[in-house]
């Protein structure tokens, strides 16, 4: 009990004021993460530091693999290092480990296919009829569970790319039948890495999918991640009404994915 104590008068001395680090995916997330020139830029990099600019605190943003990033964050009381993981949707199990913010955003789900494979009426038919039968694939790390809740998919998802380019390569060449993905995030990379969706990936919207949210998970393990998610949501409040965040967004967002 001294010794949990002595700990937590150490953390308060040694990073009560100290700087509120974030990080995210280095495999990119663009338009709301991604590197430029070596550099965190986007949406979420641009909120986060007027957010935090607003409270009067210091705060970087680095990007590092995902599940190091989500590891990192949960076990904060022991590594101190990070203490916000950015661009995360809802899961069950996160709302467990991390306190949530309001949603930073939405994105819109769509289904990408081969056209050598698929019309677009085809792949509509057996998603609504025997979507088991398509061979599904997604990003390493990434939440998977819609494609159940969602969807009815039970077969076991091929999840070992590290990226969204190399899923739309394995569908081009027949590795894969369909990804399911945001599409702000998949066109958003296209203008950035240049020329990742080859020339027969089509997309369609499904119907089954809501715009899905994203949030800031705050360290439940920190000290003061209560207050951080209550600073935070109230900042994003004021930022909304003030029109900074539509600003923002048409900047980071509306200008590279329409």
């Amino acid at each position: 009990m001294i010794k949990i104590l002595i700990l937590s008068l150490l953390y308060i001395f040694s990073f009560g004021n100290n700087i509120v680090k974030i990080c995210d995916d280095s495999a990119g997330w663009a338009p709301y993460a991604y590197q430029k020139n070596g550099k965190p830029e986007g949406f979420s990099v641009a909120l986060s530091h007027e957010i935090f600019k607003r409270l009067n605190q210091k705060v970087s943003f680095e990007m590092i693999p995902w599940k190091r990033c989500l590891y990192l964050v949960e076990h904060f009381n022991i590594v101190h290092k990070y203490e916000i993981v950015a661009d995360g949707s809802y899961s069950e199990k996160r709302a467990k480990k991390y306190y949530q913010s309001l949603p930073i955003y939405y994105t819109h789900q769509v289904l990408f296919y081969s056209d050598k494979k698929f019309t677009k009426s085809e792949i509509l038919n057996i998603i609504k009829s025997d979507v088991n039968r398509l061979k599904m694939c997604d990003v390493n790390g990434y939440q998977t569970e819609h494609y159940k809740k969602v969807l009815g998919y039970t077969k076991k998802i091929d999840k070992s790319a590290k990226n969204f380019a190399v899923v739309l390569k394995k569908i081009s060449i027949g590795r894969c039948d369909a990804l399911i993905a945001p599409k702000e995030i998949v066109y958003a990379e296209q203008v950035i890495y240049k020329n990742i969706i080859p020339k027969d990936i089509k997309n369609v919207k499904l119907n089954q999918y809501k715009p899905l949210a994203f949030y800031f998970w705050i360290a439940k393990t920190s000290l003061r991640g209560k207050k951080l998610v209550n600073s935070i949501n109230k900042e994003i409040k004021i930022i909304k009404n003030e029109g900074i965040y539509q600003k923002l967004y048409n900047k980071y967002v509306l200008g590279m994915t329409k």
